[in-house]
């Protein structure tokens, strides 16, 4: 790999990505994911996955590497599954409260920020094709440029510590119409690195 520093290489990111999308689980509990539908089964294996993206692309700009953050991963999975089964993408969950309320009446005491992202008219729910959507979609976040990198710099800020991924599909029956939904909550921690607050809703 050649790059020079500050500068991101594509073309070994998305091999990297490639590599953690289709790689056997080996954890305990976990099954490998080239067989069988996705269910939340698999969620700590493609949160692992998405981790493990975004901690590349941080490293690769010369950034520290973020850590999975349980609260954040319950607050962002909530706002997935509301946006699946609403059909919707928005900040704004169908309650009208927005990512920091969530996130603070869920006991958060950090600052955070949010992204959201979707795939629609998806070829198959297998594991293995809801990881490649999964992944695809934060490429395509990574890729912005400016002005318009919103989310790149929400996923590159250099001050953020803690990351949590909510993921949800929306599967009809006729297969036709499925969805995968992704929200990704960042936070920010406190010098001294602990939460005053933790507890779950």
């Amino acid at each position: 790999m050649s790059s020079t520093p500050g500068t991101i290489n594509r073309r070994w990111f998305l091999k990297v990505g490639a590599a953690f999308a289709l790689m056997p689980a080996t954890a305990r509990g976990q099954v490998p994911i080239e067989r069988g539908r996705f269910s939340e089964d698999y969620l700590p294996l493609l949160r692992k996955q998405l981790l493990d993206l975004v901690n590349t692309e941080r490293l690769q700009a010369g950034l520290s590497a973020l850590q999975l953050d349980d609260l954040a991963c319950k607050v962002a999975n909530d706002h997935a599954r509301d946006m699946a089964n609403g059909r919707f993408l928005s900040h704004w969950g169908s309650d009208g409260r927005k990512f920091y309320h969530r996130y603070s009446f869920a006991g958060g005491t950090d600052a955070a920020q949010e992204n959201a992202s979707a795939a629609d008219n998806i070829q198959s729910v297998t594991p293995t094709s809801v990881a490649l959507d999964l992944r695809d979609m934060h490429v395509s976040m990574l890729e912005e440029v400016p002005p318009d990198d919103g989310h790149r710099k929400t996923i590159l800020f250099p001050h953020h510590t803690h990351v949590g991924f909510g993921i949800a599909l929306q599967d009809t029956i006729s297969g036709s119409m499925n969805s995968t939904w992704l929200a990704t909550l960042i936070s920010t921690r406190s010098c001294d690195g602990r939460r005053q607050n933790q507890r779950y809703s």
